[in-house]
């Protein structure tokens, strides 16, 4: 018997089994809203045009393909850092933030949890009760505790705010705190500008 006829089947994916199920459609009405990505009238991928352009400017600048430092390209990390925390940030100025290049969401997230399960031991995490799937998965392969805040409302339509605070606020001290910082996945249902500044309070406190 193969190694392999032992190893067990991982169910597909929600999201992306839905839009293969729509893909393999002979309905020719049908539209794909199963993932966040622009398309045409006939329902194919649509590039904007400032991306085409991007990939030009960088084509024509003839980039070798030289390894990477291990923390990443330098001007794109320090670009990105300006990006999320803003030109005047004051860790920023006093060169208090350290970030690394990752691949995609998931590489990154990947990286982050690797190091909290390494270097972080015993520390557990907070999610959202309505997260992407590979959030829980990555998790305990870091072999870290993974808990819940509680996320949507019984509509599932609506962000439970004070539920999620009331978590929060409860989570023990030093524990490390998902949060999708915009549009939610996979419900896209987001904090308001204020709102967000509760979170921040509390999870400031939590540190």
């Amino acid at each position: 018997m193969s190694f392999f006829t032992a190893i067990p089947a991982v169910p597909p994916n929600n999201i992306l089994g839905v839009a293969l199920d729509c893909k393999n459609d002979p309905f020719p009405g049908k539209i794909d809203l199963t993932i966040g990505a622009y398309r045409d009238d006939n329902g194919k991928p649509y590039v904007l045009p400032v991306v085409r352009k991007a990939e030009e400017i960088i084509l024509s600048q003839n980039l070798d393909h030289e390894y990477l430092a291990q923390d990443g390209h330098p001007v794109f990390v320090k670009e990105s850092q300006i990006l999320m925390f803003g030109s005047q940030s004051i860790p920023l100025k006093e060169n208090r933030i350290y970030s690394i290049q990752g691949i995609s969401g998931t590489g990154s997230l990947r990286l982050a949890f690797d190091f909290i399960g390494q270097l972080m031991p015993g520390r557990g995490c907070i999610i959202p009760s309505v997260t992407w799937p590979n959030h829980p998965a990555i998790l305990k392969a870091c072999g870290i505790k993974t808990s819940t805040y509680r996320y949507l409302d019984n509509s599932g339509c609506r962000l439970d705010f004070q539920g999620m605070m009331d978590d929060i606020n409860k989570v023990e001290d030093g524990s490390v705190i998902l949060l999708h910082s915009c549009a939610h996945n996979p419900s896209g249902v987001d904090p308001t500008e204020e709102q967000w500044n509760v979170i921040l309070e509390a999870v400031t406190r939590k540190v």
